[in-house]
């Protein structure tokens, strides 16, 4: 006969010892070493959000990750940093590994669109012959009227609003 004396924790990583002492008309003791390794399974990550728009911000969606549908504890199994995560683009949130945990550095990505910027004419002058003149006019906190006038080539679209413009002998007044 004997007896077994397992160690307290049985479920961490880390090296094990297993105790087994005879008893009765059996004596000694034998120790048993084993090690309980990191799981290397790659984990599931949902993120709370994978689209924002620019508004000058870090993003910071939230992540859920999980191990053969057991969902992990941020700071205890997994750490989160976060990648290009400020401006309009592809971003990334960086899972990495801890604890019993032992997975690659696990990257999921998110999309940060271009901001519209609401951009239209003010104080029009047109010359016959010549291309329309104008200042503009633009609501945005994102940038300012300086940084807007030094856009290489910028691309204006419209809102239609030319296309119901009252006609006169003069042209279309906008």
């Amino acid at each position: 006969d004997y007896t077994v004396t397992y160690p307290t924790d049985v479920t961490n990583v880390g090296e094990k010892t297993v105790k087994v002492t005879g008893i009765g008309n059996f004596g000694g003791t034998k120790e048993l070493v084993y090690t309980i390794t990191p799981c290397t399974i790659s984990p599931t990550v949902e993120l709370s959000q994978t689209e924002y728009i620019y508004d000058g911000n870090e993003k910071k969606p939230l992540a859920t990750v999980s191990v053969n549908n057991v969902v992990l504890t941020e700071a205890k199994d997994y750490e989160v940093s976060y990648k290009d995560n400020k401006n309009a683009g592809t971003a990334s949130v960086i899972i990495t590994s801890k604890g019993n945990y032992g997975f690659s550095e696990f990257e999921k990505k998110f999309t940060i669109n271009k901001a519209n910027i609401k951009v239209k004419p003010k104080d029009v002058t047109k010359t016959y012959g010549k291309e329309a003149v104008f200042a503009l006019e633009y609501d945005s906190e994102l940038v300012t009227y300086e940084e807007l006038m030094q856009v290489p080539n910028p691309v204006f679209t419209s809102d239609g609003a030319a296309a119901n413009a009252p006609v006169n002998e003069n042209g279309y007044e906008i």
